[in-house]
């Protein structure tokens, strides 16, 4: 059986191997939903910066912006939750029963402002990629 091409107005007028399927923006969109979806499969998050470190140099300057921007959100991610477990650790360590609480209670509060970050981060990319923006300054800690 040979390809053929289909007809005028069809779905595509591509040969095989012409191009991607998945173009890349479409890329950065499911990069930002499996960062979203890390809250529920941790495991997404890691499938997200390896999609974004895969496609951001290949994509255009302002789809490079996104895909920068989740990378730097996953890394600084990363950065806040060690730093979060080492305070719960110090706390058990140096406070006794007091500081263990006090430290739990620390640490779920700083847990819960770095999940508002990552939230606020990722659906401010999404609404700009939605209408074809790129990111002011990707390399932000903040929004």
């Amino acid at each position: 059986m040979s390809y053929q091409n289909p007809a005028p107005g069809g779905p595509s007028t591509r040969q095989p191997g012409e191009g991607p399927i998945v173009q890349n923006s479409q890329v950065a969109m499911i990069a930002y939903v499996l960062v979203l979806a890390s809250f529920v499969v941790p495991l997404a998050g890691i499938v997200a910066v390896i999609l974004a470190y895969a496609n951001r140099h290949s994509a255009p300057a302002w789809l490079a912006t996104h895909f920068s921007w989740i990378i730097r959100t996953f890394w600084i991610t990363v950065a806040y939750t060690l730093a979060i477990g080492v305070f719960v650790l110090v706390s058990i360590v140096n406070g006794g029963d007091a500081g263990l609480g006090v430290g739990i209670m620390l640490s779920i509060l700083l847990s819960i402002l770095m999940l508002i970050w990552l939230l606020v981060r990722m659906i401010r990319g999404l609404m700009l990629l939605n209408n074809r923006e790129p990111i002011g300054n990707p390399q932000s800690w903040l929004f």
